[in-house]
């Protein structure tokens, strides 16, 4: 193994456990803002989940094949969302992919436990399902934009 992909490895899960360690810590150990504590490494913990689950999520459409193939003539946009879905993916790729979706579930559940106070970013990530859920469906379902030049 060359030594940039160990690095990225290495960077990559290290990324991904930060994620983990953040989402668990606000949305179980201290969902609720502690004035004894120092607010901005909350903020900054709080920041990591946005930021980390934004490219988890654009990672996982990219596998899943949500793309508009709008650049695509009309006979070729289904070829061009299948092509995009047959490109392999990696173990630790699809480990990428798999720790974004139980960690929606995750911020779901830490959600419901604390309804009267939960963290804004853990709501927000919580709701993230409903995108991932309507993302999946499009694939499934196979919707096509319709092109106005069609």
């Amino acid at each position: 193994m060359r030594f940039t992909s160990v690095l990225i490895l290495l960077i990559g899960s290290c990324a991904i456990l930060w994620y983990y360690i953040c989402l668990i810590f606000l949305g179980f150990v201290a969902p609720k803002p502690d004035p004894t504590t120092d607010e901005a490494f909350r903020q900054f913990m709080a920041t990591s989940v946005s930021t980390l689950s934004g490219t988890l999520a654009t990672y996982v459409g990219m596998i899943l094949g949500v793309q508009t193939a709008a650049r695509e003539p009309s006979v070729n946009r289904i070829a061009a969302v299948l092509q995009t879905r047959a490109t392999p993916i990696s173990g630790l790729q699809a480990i990428a992919a798999i720790a974004y979706v139980v960690s929606l579930f995750i911020a779901l559940f830490a959600w419901w436990r604390n309804p009267s106070a939960p963290d804004p970013t853990i709501v927000a990530l919580g709701k993230s399902l409903l995108g991932l859920i309507g993302g999946a469906l499009t694939v499934i379902l196979n919707v096509n934009v319709r092109d106005p030049q069609d």
